[in-house]
């Protein structure tokens, strides 16, 4: 049975073959990030059946745990070590070197140029549509729905020019996501922290939108708003996934890596809901979180929520997502474990 260690150095002996599949077919560094090294990582995983374990997560599949925040750069096959040998002692002959991943990325791996070639957001659509697992599929779709809107407002130092253009897309997009959640027995624990974080986010951008401008602290706020989707709502429920489709992964370390994904929830449940409240302070002190009460419930809630679900139903035109869909590419650098 493989340890832990011994699968991280079967991971690196995959992103050394990217490295050089890359340099070999002319990709500049630029055309990878860890999202892609993960969709890369499956294929061969899945294809030639390395004993890896992992779950879906936050983007899907994600094998690479440790090495997943650096960049990897096309590098051709003469420097790098030992590049046509595992780095696992193999009599067997069952791992692959540096130089057979790249020789399995260039000639066998059908999804390798598309990868490469497409926006990351654009191409996990994609990827969910043909790969995700019964019953993720169109959930995780329309969380990169979502995360399109929010990388625009994270990056784009000129969104409030838009803002209720964001604000409405953005309302109707989470109101799809939470039927998606609700459609998830699995996933019923997340629904009202996901709801809680919705109302809070449709009503600081509502009000954004009707601001000549905003102050700098106002700014920096929103995206910290923004970033809280990744960092623990939808993290929230990917962390339910990962520990839901762990025993879909061929390794052998299924039980450790369950309990580090009990221990990542055991602490996000006990923190989120105090982080929305205090990401609702924060509003309300900075005029963004219009009448928030600190210890009592917020009268005016119900009616701003039905004004938004009139918003809702709206179609969003793709005239009126042009602006949003520029962005697919953006914020590629999230982490996905």
């Amino acid at each position: 049975m493989l340890t832990l260690g011994d699968e991280d150095d079967l991971l690196k002996d995959i992103e050394e073959g990217i490295q050089i599949a890359m340099e070999r077919e002319g990709y500049p560094s630029d055309a990878i990030d860890p999202i892609k090294v993960n969709k890369l990582a499956h294929f061969a995983i899945q294809d030639i059946g390395v004993p890896l374990t992992y779950g879906w997560y936050k983007y899907g599949p994600a094998p690479v745990f440790d090495t997943s925040t650096a960049r990897l750069e096309p590098t051709p096959k003469r420097e790098v070590k030992a590049a046509e040998e595992p780095r696992l002692p193999d009599p067997s002959n069952e791992f692959y070197s540096p130089d057979e991943y790249a020789y399995y990325f260039t000639r066998d791996c059908t999804y390798f140029d598309r990868i490469l070639q497409t926006p990351t957001k654009e191409y996990l659509i994609e990827f969910y549509e043909d790969h995700a697992p019964s019953p993720y599929g169109t959930l995780y779709e329309q969380s990169v729905q979502v995360q399109v809107i929010l990388d625009s407002i994270i990056e784009d130092d000129d969104w409030h020019s838009e803002a209720e253009s964001y604000s409405k897309s953005l309302s109707k997009e989470l109101t799809e996501l939470h039927r998606e959640l609700l459609g998830i027995d699995a996933l019923s624990e997340v629904v009202d922290t996901f709801s809680d974080y919705s109302k809070l986010l449709k009503r600081v951008l509502a009000e954004a939108s009707t601001q000549e401008e905003l102050t700098p602290s106002q700014d920096r706020y929103i995206r910290k708003v923004a970033n809280f989707f990744y960092s623990h709502v939808w993290k929230y429920a990917a962390l339910i996934i990962s520990k839901n489709t762990v025993h879909l992964s061929p390794g052998d370390n299924d039980d450790k890596l369950l309990n580090a994904i009990d221990s990542d929830l055991q602490k996000l449940r006990g923190e989120i809901k105090d982080e929305i409240h205090s990401l609702e302070k924060q509003g309300g002190s900075r005029g963004l979180y219009v009448n928030y009460q600190p210890d009592s419930l917020d009268s005016n809630s119900t009616s701003l929520e039905e004004t938004f679900t009139e918003s809702n139903i709206e179609p969003w035109t793709k005239a009126a997502a042009v602006p949003v869909r520029r962005k697919l590419s953006r914020n590629p650098e999230e982490v996905d474990r």
